[in-house]
This record gives C-alpha cells, structure tokens and sequence, in this order.
C-alpha cells in the first residue's frame, strides 16, 4: 500500500498525488490518501495557511486512509509527559513506513521505493511521474459539478473560439498578505507579465489573453496589453478554482506565475504546439540557490523561463 499524506493546497495535492499515483502503479498496489494534515487545524503559525481536501473536484475515485491504518504508518502519538518516550519508540519502529521529503528537489531513490510506505512532502517535480502523464490527465478531470455551469461552458466556447487564446495567471492572495509566503515566494512583477506577452506575440501575432487571478481586481487596474483581454471571474469557491484551471489549460498558450495552481494548468495543457513562460523567480531571490525552499526541477525543459 502506498499512502500520501496532503498538506497544501489544489496544485500541491495534485503534485502529491501523482507521485503516490506511479508509486502504486509501480508497485501494482493500492495508494490511498491520509487527509491529517489538512484536518489539523490546531496550528497558529503564519507558515501553515489551513487547507481542506480538494480533490473531490475531479471524477477520479479516492479510497482514504482508515485510522488503523494511520496508525500503522506513523504510530499513535501520546500528548502526556509520558508520551515523549513512547513518541521516541513510535518514531524508532515506524520511520521505515514514512518517506519524508528531504529538500525540494527531486530524488531518483524515492521513486523507486517498494513496499508499504506513506509519502511525505511536497513532491514538486514533473520528474516523479513523467511515464504516467496519460494517465493523470484521465484522472484529473473534472466532475460534472463543474463542467455543467453555464459560466464554465461560455468560457469554454470563447477560449475555443477566439485565436491564439494565451491564459496568463496572477497569484496575489496570501502571497501579498501572508507575511511568510511574502518574504518566501513574493508576488511576480508586472514586467514579468509584459515579458511573457512579448514573447508570445512574436510567434502568435494578434493575441486573446484570458487572464485568470485571485487578485482580478489588481489585474484590471495594473495589466493592459494590446491584445484582446478577457478576464475569467469563476465563483470563488474550490470548485471555481478548479474551473479556472480547466479554462486555463484549454488555452493554446500559457504564462504561468510562480504557483503549483498556474503549474498544473499549463501541464495539463495537451496543445503540442503549446508555448508555456514561467517566472525564473519561482521564489524570492535569496531563496534561489536554498534546495530546502526551492525546486530546481519544476519546470519542464519544454517551458521558456523568463
């Protein structure tokens, strides 16, 4: 049995997961999903901003860990003085059931891992599951909760309709207002963007940029181009969020921004001509050469980095 334990949120389950995903086809076992993490909310820390399991908002099947089963692969944890012994013992006898990420970047060893493990981290890396990219393209569909709205589907049939349709991403949110995510990853400038176009439209002339945030009022005081813009304004909800995803890798092209969200649009993107621009600040710049903070195998080597 493989079992990932979720922390994050969609774009960081989904890494999560593809990586449990090639590990139970490997193994030709089960993978099942340990949502703890997520349901702790106990925590105060600016670095831990509270997420709920948010893959429900694709069709695939998900089986959950059972609490035996959590037991199994990391003990039961005691909050008595007494308890710190018995931690030290859980943590002697289980640490061959966990594998936790150590650094961001990726590691030959744990994709080959065999038995009953439970996977621990963020997994950032299209390395870890590049054989099975068919496969979770199947998986990651969305359910009819979200194919069925009428907002989605005019969406749908301008970004199909209209040329050279170019979805370009703008992360803001809890990365301007999360002090920690501000300092460790900081909001793309706006000549990021103004690049990223100029590179397009070199190859595509006229463009129809269809702009996706969680900021869009910030993107409609701060961005303007000289091309068709659409700003696409799902609810905001996970499955509007989701919606937004789908939308933006129905696009022929994508400028991404420095998130596991934009990441998955542009991957999920099956336009062989496609052109992606992702930001070389994937982090703030003291950040670049930390391999504990930043993973320098994210981008694909098909991506232009601007």
């Amino acid at each position: 049995m493989i079992v990932v334990r979720l922390i994050g949120g969609l774009g960081n389950q989904m890494f999560q997961y593809s990586l449990g995903k090639h590990l139970a086809l490997t193994n030709n076992t089960d993978l099942k999903i340990d949502v703890s993490l997520l349901e702790d909310h106990s925590s105060k820390s600016e670095k831990q901003v509270h997420r709920n399991f948010e893959l429900d908002v694709f069709k695939m099947d998900v089986q959950f860990c059972s609490e035996k089963e959590k037991i199994y692969f990391n003990g039961k944890p005691r909050k008595k003085l007494i308890g710190k012994t018995y931690n030290f013992i859980r943590n002697f006898f289980t640490k061959e059931r966990l594998v936790i990420e150590k650094g961001r970047g990726f590691n030959k060893k744990v994709k080959t891992i065999k038995g009953n493990r439970c996977i621990v981290g963020g997994w950032q890396s299209p390395i870890y599951f590049a054989e099975i990219r068919k496969e979770l393209i199947g998986l990651f569909t969305l359910s009819e909760k979200v194919l069925n709205k009428s907002s989605f589907q005019n969406y749908e049939t301008l970004i199909k309709r209209m040329p050279n349709s170019t979805g370009l991403h703008v992360r803001r949110g809890d990365y301007v207002t999360n002090k920690y995510y501000n300092n460790l990853l900081g909001v793309l400038p706006k000549g990021y963007y103004e690049k990223a176009v100029n590179i397009i439209e070199k190859k595509c002339n006229q463009l129809s940029i269809f702009i996706f945030s969680d900021d869009m009022e910030w993107c409609k005081k701060n961005l303007s181009f000289n091309h068709k813009v659409i700003f696409v304004q799902n609810e905001k909800s996970k499955f509007g969020a989701a919606a937004d995803m789908k939308l933006m890798s129905l696009c022929e092209h994508q400028i991404i921004s420095n998130s596991t969200f934009a990441w998955w649009a542009a991957w999920l993107n099956v336009n062989e001509l496609k052109t992606v621009i992702a930001p070389q600040q994937w982090v703030n710049k003291k950040y670049l050469n930390n391999p504990n903070v930043h993973s320098v195998d994210i981008i694909p080597s098909d991506w232009q980095v601007v």
